[in-house]
């Protein structure tokens, strides 16, 4: 009996994600935070609808386990992935406002990937949200957003200091010509 109970629980997930392969809907996402914030995995559905299922996964990790795994009445912990364990929550963890929505604490660079929400829901109806985050380092990011604001402000300055200097040189020969052409026996005198 406990021996048959443990094997149901081993196969329960894959049970469950080849059920949920066949969506009906697919919806994508993206998400950019900074590395250490905290961010949103966005999964959305109608709040009068009853979650059976809800599955957070990230592909490229195979079948290690899961970001998250709930099965109506509870999120069942023991397939959760190592590196995820108290570092996501549901946004909603009574399912009770349509809001799957799943938080990452203290994002990496290591974080950048792409998440899916999948769900089976009582009608039996299943959808598939997926969510492209791409992690930004904060350094990285302040420095091409320098470099893209020299870009931007290269054409303008040049267009604005361009006559003035032009300007300048002119007035610069005027003057030195004024005083070679008033210089004793070189021509001009007032």
């Amino acid at each position: 009996m406990v021996r048959s109970r443990h094997l149901r629980l081993l196969l329960l997930p894959v049970l469950w994600s080849h059920a949920l392969e066949n969506t009906t809907n697919v919806s994508h996402r993206q998400v950019a935070p900074l590395v250490g914030e905290d961010c949103e995995l966005p999964c959305l559905i109608d709040s009068s609808a009853k979650v059976l299922v809800l599955q957070w996964s990230r592909p490229d990790l195979d079948d290690i386990g899961y970001l998250l795994f709930y099965r109506h009445p509870r999120v069942r912990t023991h397939y959760q992935h190592p590196d995820f364990r108290a570092r996501v929550q549901l946004q909603d963890p009574g399912l009770d406002h349509g809001d799957l929505s799943l938080v990452l604490k203290n994002v990496t660079r290591n974080d950048t990937a792409t998440y899916e929400c999948r769900l089976l829901l009582e009608n039996e109806v299943s959808r598939t949200t997926t969510v492209q985050l791409t992690v930004r380092d904060v350094k990285r990011w302040s420095e091409e957003a320098v470099s893209g604001v020299r870009g931007h402000l290269l054409l303008p300055v040049t267009a604005l200091l361009l006559p003035l200097l032009i300007m300048m040189m002119m007035i610069v020969r005027v003057v030195v010509l004024k005083r070679h052409l008033t210089q004793p026996g070189l021509g001009l005198r007032h």
